[in-house]
């Protein structure tokens, strides 16, 4: 769009990573957001927006930004909307990749706007990337169009209540056809979806130099807990020679009724005094 804010103006996206080879549509949109973000705080700054850039904020704002926060960051592909149709009350559940339109425009904006080359390049390969994973509302959902045309009517009455919930929370001014004008033209023709591959889920969380410090700690406690208190003491086996003493004798004398209890007496004596069995 004629009037997105040029890359000059905010910050860029990093540069594609050379050394982990093409990077997953996922990494290539948060790298994206990063600088769109920023780019449409500073647009939502701006008093006297004129259509055109309040439908860039809008795009960003309801599109976008609450797909990112409601399904992307959760690890889900999707966003789902319940929909009803206002003439017939029909409900409909629509399930719906990241509206990415807005994004998309910023992108082509920056790389018009870019006089490094290098740079230009970068945002090109990323939009490449993009591309290659984008679909149009239409597409998306054409087979559910196909089957119910009250499911378009009723997903129009959707997005132009968010536009008209949008404009009154900035004070803009509009009206209700001009609501259902804009709502109809960005399905039928503006609309783009983020199509994830199944394996691109959100990244976990690396764990903090902090935390990994608290788990070596906690395995070295846990260690220190599993040695002895103090060095073992001597055992005084007295106890144990005298058993041994007395298992000799009756084994020795098992079968000999006539066992005599003096050679057992004679056994304690040698072992009070020293001797060895």
């Amino acid at each position: 769009m004629s009037d997105a804010p040029k890359a000059a103006e905010i910050g860029r996206p990093a540069p594609s990573p050379e050394a982990g080879g093409k990077p997953s549509v996922l990494e290539v949109f948060n790298r994206s957001f990063a600088a769109y973000d920023q780019a449409m705080q500073s647009l939502a700054a701006t008093p006297d927006l004129n259509e055109d850039q309040m439908l860039q904020l809008f795009r960003y704002e309801e599109c976008t930004k609450k797909g990112k926060e409601e399904a992307l960051d959760k690890g889900q592909r999707t966003i789902t909307h319940n929909l009803r149709d206002p003439k017939s009350g029909q409900e409909f559940t629509s399930r719906e990749g990241i509206a990415v339109e807005g994004l998309i425009s910023f992108l082509e904006s920056q790389a018009a706007g870019e006089p490094d080359n290098a740079k230009k390049a970068d945002i090109y390969k990323d939009l490449a990337i993009l591309h290659g994973s984008l679909k149009s509302f239409n597409a998306a959902h054409a087979d559910q169009i196909n089957k119910d045309p009250k499911y378009l009517e009723a997903r129009k009455a959707f997005e132009a209540q968010a536009f008209f919930q949008f404009r009154s929370r900035h004070a803009f001014a509009g009206s209700e056809g001009r609501d259902w004008e804009i709502a109809d033209r960005i399905l039928n023709s503006e609309r783009f979806e983020l199509n994830l591959p199944e394996g691109d889920k959100k990244p976990e969380a690396a764990i903090s130099d902090e935390a990994l410090q608290q788990i070596r700690e906690a395995e070295r406690l846990e260690e220190i807990a599993r040695r002895p208190s103090h060095p073992p003491e001597d055992i005084d086996s007295s106890h144990l020679e005298s058993r041994f003493v007395a298992e000799r004798f009756y084994q020795d004398n098992i079968d000999s009724p006539e066992a005599k209890v003096s050679e057992l007496e004679e056994a304690r004596k040698n072992k009070k005094e020293g001797k060895l069995y």
